[in-house]
Order: C-alpha cells, then sequence, then structure tokens
C-alpha cells in the first residue's frame, strides 16, 4: 500500500499513513510540539525537576481541596474574610453621613473628632433652646429644676402625709381581716374598741411574758429549764465522787475556797447545755472557776460511764 501523503510503500491493513509522524502532518499538526507544563494548583508554568506543583504552597493547596471538596481555597476565604470584614466596620457618619471604616478604638458613630465636635455642639445648643417645662404634682405649679417633681418643702410633706395615710388604710384593712398575732400564746385576736392592745390579747400573756422576761435573759431561761427537768442530785456529792480532782486540768480543788475566788468549786457540764446537752450526773465533774470560765462553750471532753 502507498501512504497517501509521501506515496512510500508500506505494509499493513486499513492504514492510510505509514507513520505517525504523516497522520500529525496531514491533519496540520507539528510532530514535534511538546506542550508546556503547567501546575496544577496556579497554573504557571514549571521549571525543570517539578512535576505537578510549582511551590509547597501549591502542593498544601492541593492537599486541602482534596480533604475539603466543599470549602473555598485559602486565598479566596481571605478575601471573603476581608470583605465580611469591610462590611462590618463600614458605618454611615451621624454628621456628614458619609461611609467610613470603623476602627477598633471607636464607638462606629462619627468618621473624626470634628464631626462629633460638630455634632455635640448642635446638641447643646437644642438642649439650650429647648427646657423642658414640669409641673408640681401637688399644686401644679411650674419648676424651675428638671429633676424635682414638687415645687417646695411643704408639698413634699403633703405627699408624705398622703403615703402615711395610704399606708395605715391597707395595715388597718389586714387587722380586720386577718386580726393581731399573740406574742405569748400565738393566737389572733381582734381587740375591743378603745383597748390600745397590739403584742398581746389578755394582761395575763402580758404578765407571763414580762415576767419570763425580767428573770430569764438569753440563755438563762434554757439552763434553768434543763436542770428542772434533769436529774435531782447535790452539788457536794458530785464534789465527793470526783474526790475533789479538777475535770479539766487534774488540779486539786481546796475544800475551804469560796466562789468568787479563781481556783474554789464549780459544776462544769461537759456537754454544754447549749449545745443540747441534759443536767445528769454523768454530764457533770467538779473544775475550778477559772478552768470552766477558760473552757466556756464548746470543747471535746469525755462523758463519764457512771453514775
Amino acid at each position: 500500500m502507498n501512504c497517501a501523503r509521501c506515496g512510500n510503500e508500506f505494509t499493513g491493513r486499513k492504514r492510510k499513513y505509514c507513520t505517525k509522524d504523516c497522520c500529525l502532518r496531514a491533519h496540520g499538526h507539528d510532530p514535534d510540539y511538546k506542550p508546556e507544563s503547567l501546575c496544577l494548583s496556579c497554573g504557571k508554568v514549571l521549571s525543570e525537576g517539578q512535576k505537578k506543583y510549582c511551590s509547597g504552597a501549591c502542593v498544601s493547596r492541593a492537599y486541602y481541596k482534596r480533604k475539603h471538596p466543599d470549602s473555598l481555597p485559602q486565598p479566596e476565604r481571605r478575601e471573603v474574610i476581608h470583605k465580611q470584614h469591610i462590611e462590618k466596620t463600614r458605618k454611615i457618619c451621624r454628621q456628614c453621613e458619609k461611609y467610613f471604616t470603623m476602627q477598633s478604638h471607636s464607638k462606629g458613630m462619627f468618621c473624626s473628632y470634628e464631626c462629633r465636635g460638630k455634632f455635640r455642639s448642635e446638641q447643646q445648643k437644642k438642649q439650650r433652646e429647648v427646657k423642658p417645662i414640669k409641673h408640681c404634682k401637688i399644686c401644679g405649679k411650674e419648676t424651675q429644676s428638671r429633676r424635682e417633681v414638687y415645687c417646695s418643702d411643704e408639698c413634699r410633706k403633703v405627699k408624705a402625709r398622703r403615703d402615711s395615710l395610704e399606708s395605715n388604710k391597707q395595715k388597718r384593712m389586714l387587722v380586720l381581716v386577718n386580726g393581731y398575732i399573740c406574742k405569748e400564746c400565738g393566737e389572733s385576736f381582734t381587740p375591743k374598741y378603745g383597748s390600745k392592745r397590739r403584742s398581746f390579747c389578755s394582761a395575763t400573756c402580758y404578765k407571763r411574758n414580762e415576767r419570763r422576761e425580767r428573770h430569764w435573759s438569753r440563755g438563762s431561761y434554757k439552763r434553768y429549764k434543763t436542770e428542772r427537768d434533769g436529774e435531782r442530785f447535790k452539788v457536794r456529792d458530785i464534789y465527793d465522787r470526783d474526790r475533789w480532782v479538777c475535770g479539766i486540768c487534774n488540779g486539786k480543788v481546796d475544800k475551804r475556797l469560796k466562789y468568787p475566788h479563781p481556783m474554789s468549786a464549780s459544776l462544769d457540764h461537759i456537754l454544754p447545755i447549749a449545745e443540747g446537752g441534759a443536767h445528769t450526773k454523768a454530764n457533770v465533774q467538779l473544775a475550778h472557776l477559772s478552768c470552766n470560765v477558760a473552757a466556756g462553750v464548746g470543747g471535746v471532753k469525755q462523758l463519764r460511764m457512771f453514775g
């Protein structure tokens, strides 16, 4: 067979051209042409030794694209973020009504110090020109000051009287519905007409409360109650039981010394009555008066296992 381009004879089936170069030249292509290799990421021409990418940045960019195909590349993301930042910081000046980029230290109201000064001076002029007129709530006269609601001290006294009358009316209504509560017995009562009782329902409750408060102050009544409800014993028996030895310092107590001598004998509660201790033989011991006063309420002590 003869080649359709150069006319040389060649052997083959279903072919028009003898070689690949003849085929390319027949279709208008240069067989010696080699296209320049470009970077797959940025499209720049590769130099010798570079196969796919021109730099390490392009390699990392292509790796990010493979891992995150839906997201934008890094330079495009930077541009988008920059545009968003400009949109956020772009404000309109309240004085000149022009666009400006807001700085970090500003509040985004004015483009410059001059506009701010002009705006403030205009506002001050408006405030001086227009003064709000206020009227007294009691007499209706005009007040000169901006803050006060009443024109004089007499109007303030009238307002205070009205408030006190309203509060007293509310208290009286509550008393008529619920009544007073007795401080002694805790029962509700309504005093008779002309009676000035408000705290106690009767004279017996008043006398009972006065008698108790007069004799017992703070924890003395609690002490009296525990001693009254506790065991009955003689203090001398406790001193003899402890062999006249102090239970706090383990020192000897002199029988001849009497109160208020600091080394005289006194009865000490191991678990104090203020903390829930009982008045029993097992919970009391002999102690010097000074040791008992110095120990006070509290402290770790050993209860007696015998009576």
